[in-house]
Parts: structure tokens; sequence; C-alpha cells
């Protein structure tokens, strides 16, 4: 990349469960990825033909619905767009007519194999049979969930007094 005041560079936004994309999307656990295939039947690496035979049928079935998903956002893509899409050399008028878009990283994933999450008016709203019977929750939300990470909202009061605090003692 340069700094160049014709071009503007976007990176693209990529967020834990999302699909996987390919062509957008670089996935860091491919090789893992493409063995362990839930569509895949044949040529299946040892340790996942046990961990299917230990499945039941319902969670075999249910596995045929999975799907490619974001784990771990380890980098965004980037592109760079200019002006002047579609002239060629010789050209003399158009100039500033068109975008030439030249995507120039792919987004860098960590994947897993599972289903989209549901939502339902901002709330989580997942139905544990829908990922199998040996689920036991395994979404943890940022807030409340991780140790350590207080309600924002909360926090932004607590700094307001504070900073009331620091003025007053100065």
């Amino acid at each position: 990349m340069r700094l160049d005041e014709s071009t503007a560079y976007s990176f693209s936004p990529v967020f834990k469960e999302m699909p996987f994309v390919r062509g957008e999307m670089d996935c860091f656990n491919d090789t893992e990825m493409k063995a362990t295939n839930p569509s895949k039947k044949d040529g299946l690496p040892a340790a996942e033909m046990e961990r299917r035979a230990a499945m039941s049928d319902q969670e075999r079935r249910q596995m045929r619905n999975e799907q490619a998903m974001v784990q771990v956002a380890i980098l965004p893509g980037c592109e760079a767009y200019r002006r002047g899409g579609w002239e060629d050399t010789q050209a003399s008028s158009g100039k500033e007519k068109g975008i030439r878009i030249r995507r120039l990283t792919d987004a860098y994933v960590f994947c897993r194999w599972g289903l989209e999450r549901r939502w339902k008016n901002g709330e989580a709203a997942d139905q544990p049979a829908r990922h199998g019977s040996r689920w036991g929750g395994g979404f943890v939300e940022f807030f409340p969930g991780v140790e350590g990470v207080v309600d924002p909202e909360h926090e932004e009061g607590k700094e307001k007094g504070r900073t009331g605090e620091e003025e007053g003692n100065e």
C-alpha cells in the first residue's frame, strides 16, 4: 500500500459467527476444515471416523446442515478503490467515470463447522436441540459472561464520578 490521494482503502468487516465466504476470506485451519467436512463421507481421517461413529443418527442428520462459520476473525480484508475504472490508455475523456476495485488481501479467519446463531429482538434465541444432543452451551457472551468484564453503562457512571472527584481535588 502507498499513500495516494486518488486511492481510497477499505477494510471489509469480518465478525465471529458469520458464514465463511471463500474468495473473500482465507481460512487459517483450512486443512482441518477439509478433513472434518460434514458433507464428506469418503477419505476421512481415523479420528473423524471415530467421532462420527460415536454420534447418534439424529446428530448425523443435523450435521449435514452445518456450514463453515468464522470462529475467530484474525485480520480483515482490504480493498483499494480508484476512479477511472473503464477508460483505456488512449482515452482523453471520461477519466472521472467509473471506479476500479482491487482486493489487496482476503480476510484471515479461523473457522469451525456449525450452525449460525439465532437472534430475536437483539437477544440470543438458540435452541439447544438445534446444536445436537451433546451440546452443553458453549456460547459465552462478552458481557455478562466473561470474568472481569463489567457493564459498560455502569463503568461510564463510575468514570464520570471519578472525573468530578479528580477535578475537585486539584
